[in-house]
């Protein structure tokens, strides 16, 4: 998904793409800082989406079903309105937002109905030969490839209650294994 979306904003050339991991991150780091100095409180924006503003842009929101609800309930503005405290989008600023889905056992929360109801929302299905295709354009090692087409189950075998499982995104990870020293 983060990979896909990466791509996507390369492809039709926004001139800043910005990922923002959205579960990593704290309501207020939407909103900016408060600033108390005279009368007023003035919300200082964040300084990696304040390039946001202007031009032709693309807002990656990253596992955002991993974020708490307040951390959701920050991101309704954002996505809905385009605006959240003193950060004003640009009208061609795009969002793509990425995450897992609840049944998947994956750690994700429920996504909001609210914060749902103010997106299209859009399930993915692995495919071998998408993935394999896409694996042969970022140079992932032909080896790996060759076993995956044998072993095509193992792609995407995730189990929520193992340690770590077989993922398209941990197959990219091997890939980037040294394979001499």
């Amino acid at each position: 998904k983060s990979a896909l979306a990466k791509d996507i904003g390369k492809e039709l050339g926004f001139d800043n793409i910005v990922e923002f991991n959205a579960s990593l991150r704290d309501p207020v780091d939407l909103l900016g800082t408060p600033n108390n100095q005279g009368d007023t409180t003035v919300w200082k924006k964040p300084d990696d989406l304040a390039v946001l503003e202007t031009g032709r842009n693309l807002l990656i929101l990253e596992e955002l079903t991993d974020c708490s609800p307040p951390m959701q309930n920050a991101c309704c503005g954002l996505i809905y309105d385009r605006k959240v405290g003193n950060l004003h989008l640009s009208s061609e600023t795009y969002i793509i937002a990425s995450g897992n889905r609840t049944e998947d056992k994956s750690g994700a929360f429920r996504l909001s109905t609210k914060l749902g109801n103010r997106m299209r929302i859009f399930d993915f299905d692995v495919n071998l030969d998408d993935w394999c295709e896409w694996a042969l354009d970022k140079n992932i090692d032909h080896v790996l490839i060759q076993f995956l087409r044998f072993k095509p189950d193992l792609l995407s075998n995730f189990d929520a209650n193992a340690r770590v499982s077989p993922t398209p995104r941990a197959w990219e990870r091997v890939s980037a294994i040294p394979t001499s020293l």
